[in-house]
């Protein structure tokens, strides 16, 4: 994705947010309903990541965040227009595919408000749900990393770190 197509990408999600908070949309409401177990992001990172043909995945627990690495294929132009966008999938006409709805990315808003992803030429965070931002980084990534910082709305950042620990032990 060429700097200008990303910039195109970002000002129609930055539009896409607009609009939905004129017209008092509850994005967060929607997916808590979608996601009304907030470790489900868990089974859609490890779909994510067979689904760019992984064959290692590893958690990695700190106190304030989750960082998620995989060896699969790096993201690509339109890996990051379907993680940022809501019903853009490959998977829309297998009804028992998990990411079938095309926001299998956006349970990973249960526990945090900005994921970062490192993969390939991208460094990006994701806020409001769907608007990506370049960051910088002189952080050297094979593959991807995935990092939910615990900075969730609602939930504590002890809280965050509870729910999660609780699924590594599990």
């Amino acid at each position: 994705m060429g700097e200008l197509d990303f910039q195109q990408l970002v000002l129609k999600r930055k539009k896409w947010v607009e609009i939905n908070r004129e017209n008092n949309f509850d994005l967060n409401g929607i997916l808590a309903g979608l996601y009304n177990d907030p470790s489900h992001f868990v089974y859609e990172i490890l779909q994510n990541a067979e689904d760019a043909g992984a064959n290692t995945v590893r958690f990695k627990l700190h106190v304030d965040r989750l960082e998620i690495f995989h060896d699969g294929v790096d993201f690509n132009d339109e890996d990051i227009d379907g993680i940022t966008g809501i019903g853009i999938s490959t998977k829309k006409d297998d009804i028992n595919a998990i990411g079938k709805f095309g926001v299998g990315f956006k349970s990973v808003f249960a526990i945090t408000q900005t994921p970062i992803i490192h993969s390939g030429p991208y460094h990006i965070e994701i806020k409001d749900f769907v608007v990506p931002s370049k960051i910088s980084s002189s952080e050297e990534v094979e593959h991807t990393k995935i990092t939910l910082p615990f900075n969730h709305e609602l939930r504590s950042e002890e809280e965050v770190f509870v729910l999660v620990g609780q699924l590594a032990r599990n």
